[in-house]
């Protein structure tokens, strides 16, 4: 079993990214446009954000999917990756 990935914020950003923690280690997400295209769609900025801080479910899903394939990187202490519409399937 993956060890427990928590999303703690929507961090907004160009690309737009998210924070929290897995393997105790801080996680910093970031959203590739095919990504936000798929989980925002066509919304306007303003919308987008919001609309992206209430996808956290389908990010940790598609977190703990890469995870158990060990596409997580871990370095200097950090975990981190990139997600595309690709992991959100």
């Amino acid at each position: 079993m993956t060890e427990p990935i928590v999303i703690s914020r929507y961090d907004g950003g160009n690309p737009p990214g998210f924070s929290g923690r897995w393997r105790d280690l801080p996680l910093s997400v970031t959203l590739d446009t095919s990504a936000v295209l798929k989980l925002a769609g066509n919304a306007d900025v303003s919308e987008r954000h919001d609309i992206l801080a209430a996808k956290r479910d389908a990010i940790v899903i598609a977190l703990r999917r890469l995870a158990e394939m060990g596409q997580i990187e871990t370095t200097s202490g950090r975990a981190e990756t990139m997600l595309s519409a690709l992991d959100l399937d």
